[in-house]
């Protein structure tokens, strides 16, 4: 059986993004962003079954 390591969501202004599922109840894995090796954005957080979410905003 494979088994996928996460699911990535690539978003165009990941702060907005962030901010409605916040709005929502979802908790991130941290509080701040972090970089994407293209100069973009990335962050973590749990799905309802407890899988990898991610959301990115690409680098410009």
């Amino acid at each position: 059986m494979s088994v996928v390591n996460h699911l990535a969501f690539t978003v165009d202004n990941i702060e907005e993004t962030i901010t409605a599922f916040q709005d929502k109840g979802i908790a991130f894995l941290s509080e701040q962003t972090k970089p994407t090796l293209d100069g973009g954005k990335m962050i973590l957080f749990k799905g309802p079954s407890g899988e990898m979410l991610q959301l990115v905003e690409r680098g410009k």
